[in-house]
Order: C-alpha cells, then sequence, then structure tokens
C-alpha cells in the first residue's frame, strides 16, 4: 500500500480564527492585511512560536507552519 502525506498549507491565527494562507504569498503584506481586516493596527507577530520583528518578516510563507497575531498592548 502507498504512503501519502498530505499538504498542508500554513495557517495565520487571530482572535481565534485560523486563516490558511498560500506559502508563496507575500508576507508582511498579508500579515498587515489580515491584521487590518480584524481590527488591529498594532500587533506582534510569532512564526513557528517565535515572536519576529518587522525587519525579520521573511519574503512569503514557504517552510512556516503557524502564524499568530497578537494585538499588541502596551504596559503602561
Amino acid at each position: 500500500m502507498a504512503w501519502t502525506v498530505e499538504e498542508t498549507r500554513p495557517v495565520v491565527m487571530i482572535n481565534g480564527e485560523e486563516i490558511p494562507v498560500d506559502p508563496d504569498q507575500p508576507f508582511a503584506r498579508t500579515v498587515k492585511q489580515i491584521a487590518q481586516a480584524k481590527g488591529l493596527h498594532r500587533f506582534t507577530v510569532l512564526v513557528d512560536g517565535e515572536e519576529i520583528t518587522p525587519g525579520e518578516a521573511p519574503e512569503n510563507f514557504e517552510g512556516i507552519s503557524r502564524v499568530e497575531i497578537r494585538k499588541y498592548d502596551e504596559a503602561g
């Protein structure tokens, strides 16, 4: 019997919702569009559990399983 591997697409998690994205989609633009559509203007981004800065954003979602967008809470 042949083995098969399911093709999995990266997902962006925001407010408990999973949004599948294509691996070749532009990372920064896609993340910003999703955040804006959900009403977030300041946010942090985690890639496979590690927080990244805007300067560390990859070109696309290739090789990434999960991106999480979280509302940015300033400590006051």
